[in-house]
């Protein structure tokens, strides 16, 4: 049935209707139609069956040989697009200036409708090549315009910019293996220039930062005499350098790799933090002390030195003031302030705290999370308990807040 009433379709464009009795049709020229067409219609034949009557006696399968078969031996002798019953299609006419006779009007209707199919697709390719140029040209231009990878070093006296190109070129550079790179989480080598020469430059004070600003808004306060130390300590940080023509892989779990620069550290003593190992970084800029620029960080001088919290404050600077603010204070923005509107302490029981600055994971899971897992030699379960007893310590000291309306 559905190569009938394709059959239908391509008979009304090439060759029009014409109108028929109910039990026949009259074919002027009249042509005769093989044994087997549907229908059986001769052009002298009045009594022939119906395609109606005739669909009620084949089954599917036969209908639709027939109708194919019948379909090729019209295309071949060129039979008359008009030996089917109007019924078929009600309100249906012959076409104007089509005669009862075929006169070739079903192949030029074949022809005129496989040269508009042609124009058609001819048209589409033009657009779709116009489309595919302009593409072309705009990756050329961006490419040709498109500024260098950069980085922005600044003192309190002045800042200077490098280029990776430039950077790839100085005489410092060299090969460097990470064993575990905790960002790529395997193994990995990098073209890479130490710290301390990009820093030699700069004067830096006893307790001065780092302050590292990535291209995705992640912010890190580093201390000065890590990555520019003065005596060796066996840690040692280094800027590795992504050369565009041949880029890093994605990071895993991310969109874009680790470039244009990343600081990454080599240690023989225990692990760097994390969130030490900056990647996409844009900027460094030389500041005091994150408990000197921010005053919601800071203690009293009567606390006791042996007080877990003046611990666990700077463990909180080091590993989670790159995402977090505190009471405003910071430059995190990957995740909320941990002093406002509520402390974590009012709302999390200490166990479930603890559970949940080790393993995020652990406790509850959100799509767009952040936060990592900190392993022992990251974050040691003293170091757990000193943030916590920071936390707890601001929240107490920490003046009554208003309710909002």
């Amino acid at each position: 049935m559905g190569r009938l009433i394709l059959l239908l379709d391509v008979l009304e464009i090439g060759g029009g209707w014409l109108p028929v009795s109910r039990s026949g049709v009259h074919d002027a020229s009249g042509l005769h139609c093989d044994d087997d067409c549907p229908g059986h219609f001769r052009g002298d034949d009045h009594s022939a069956r119906s395609v109606a009557n005739l669909g009620r006696e084949l089954s599917l399968e036969s209908k639709r040989s027939k109708a194919s078969r019948w379909w090729a031996a019209a295309v071949r002798q060129q039979r008359p697009a008009t030996v089917l019953p109007a019924r078929w299609r009600p309100g249906f006419t012959r076409r104007p200036g089509a005669g009862p006779e075929f006169e070739g009007g079903l192949t030029r209707g074949l022809l005129r409708g496989i040269e508009q199919q042609i124009k058609s697709l001819r048209a589409r390719i033009e657009v779709l090549a116009l489309v595919l140029a302009f593409a072309s040209w705009s990756a050329c231009v961006n490419a040709a315009f498109a500024q260098p990878a950069s980085l922005t070093i600044s003192s309190r006296e002045a800042s200077k910019t490098y280029f990776a190109h430039d950077l790839l070129a100085d005489p410092s550079v060299r090969d460097l293996r990470i064993s575990n790179d905790p960002i790529y989480q395997a193994s990995k080598v990098y073209r890479v220039v130490p710290m301390e020469r990009l820093l030699r430059d700069i004067n830096l004070d006893v307790g001065d930062y780092i302050q590292v600003r990535a291209t995705d808004n992640f912010s890190a306060s580093i201390p000065a005499a890590l990555l520019k130390p003065t005596t060796r300590t066996g840690t040692e940080a280094f800027l590795a350098i992504e050369n565009s023509a041949a880029p890093w892989p994605p990071i895993p779990g991310k969109q874009g790799s680790a470039g244009p620069f990343f600081i990454v550290w080599q240690s023989a003593k225990a692990p760097v933090a994390r969130t030490y190992w900056v990647y996409r970084v844009a900027a460094l800029t030389v500041t005091d002390s994150p408990h000197k620029r921010w005053p919601n960080l800071r203690m009293p001088d009567a606390l006791p030195a042996s007080d877990p919290a003046w611990r666990g404050r700077d463990r909180f600077v080091a590993l989670c003031m790159a995402c977090h603010r505190f009471n405003g204070d910071g430059e995190g923005d990957a995740g909320p302030d941990l002093a406002t509107p509520m402390s974590p302490v009012d709302y999390f029981q200490p166990s479930a705290f603890k559970l949940f600055l080790r393993n995020p994971s652990a406790v509850r899971s959100w799509p767009a999370q952040k936060m990592p897992a900190f392993d022992e030699a990251t974050l040691s379960n003293a170091d757990l308990d000193a943030i916590v007893a920071w936390l707890t310590y601001k929240r107490r000291s920490a003046p009554p807040q208003k309710a909002k309306p």
